[in-house]
């Protein structure tokens, strides 16, 4: 990836404050060399290609009308999936926030936690959904994209204000905030990740977070086709899972 010289000045600018610096250069320290990424990301992907099914099918068999409803909150959010802000940036949702309406809606979970927001596609999703549940909190983890401007206005700037009262927006990374919410919370609901997509970031997330976690919380990962740590965490585990695929990548889901 090259960068243009503004961007490299604002790289430099967003690395001095100390919990954006440490955390991105463990995240590049983590990350093996390009050939075994390549090699890792082929099996696995062909692993979640073999297990995927259609989220339709599933979705429909559990609330065949709840599905008819998250498909029309869908096609009204796609249909605003471009965000001008107005330094030119664009911005398209990364998550398949029709599971995460979905999942919301039907389990009517008290509290869910997520990691990576970016824009915030996933987190206008869950809190559509808990809006209409009329219950439900959410606290969100996420890290400043290093190479814009003032990163901290674009995490979450699809997210409507009038949402916007049940959600814990944190932005200090998730070696942060994870630790903070493992000790606060009683229970996880709903654990969505989406953030570092490294198979330590991912470890050390489920780690943090077990104590919060247990047979009743419901797993989603995002980009599972990246190395093999959900192939390999569900397997140490003997649990059930389900893969979707989702715009060229997967998601796999525990607890459902």
């Amino acid at each position: 990836m090259r960068f243009r010289a503004d961007e490299l000045m604002t790289i430099a600018q967003n690395l001095r404050h100390p919990s954006v610096g440490r955390e991105a250069l463990r995240r590049v320290r983590s990350r093996g060399s390009k050939k075994s990424q390549a090699l890792t990301r082929a099996t696995s992907k062909a692993w979640a290609s073999d297990h995927a099914e259609s989220l339709e099918d599933f979705a429909g068999s559990l609330d065949s009308d709840l599905w008819k409803e998250t498909t029309e909150f869908s096609e009204a959010l796609a249909g605003s999936s471009v965000v001008q802000r107005a330094d030119g940036l664009r911005s398209f949702g990364g998550a398949d926030y029709r599971l995460l309406f979905f999942l919301v809606r039907h389990l009517k979970p008290s509290e869910v936690v997520e990691t990576g927001v970016a824009a915030g596609y996933s987190s206008a999703a869950i809190l559509e959904a808990m809006d209409r549940n009329g219950k439900g909190h959410l606290y969100s983890s996420d890290l400043p994209y290093i190479s814009m401007q003032h990163p901290e206005d674009f995490i979450g700037s699809v997210v409507a204000a009038n949402l916007r009262e049940r959600w814990d927006l944190r932005v200090r990374g998730d070696r942060v905030h994870l630790p903070e919410l493992a000790q606060t919370l009683n229970h996880v609901d709903l654990f969505h990740y989406d953030s570092d997509k490294s198979f330590e970031g991912r470890t050390f997330a489920l780690d943090v977070l077990e104590p919060v976690l247990d047979s009743h919380s419901v797993v989603v990962f995002d980009d599972i086709q990246d190395n093999a740590h959900f192939q390999e965490w569900t397997k140490a585990r003997s649990v059930p899972f389900r893969v979707f695929g989702f715009s060229g990548k997967y998601v796999g889901l525990v607890g459902l």
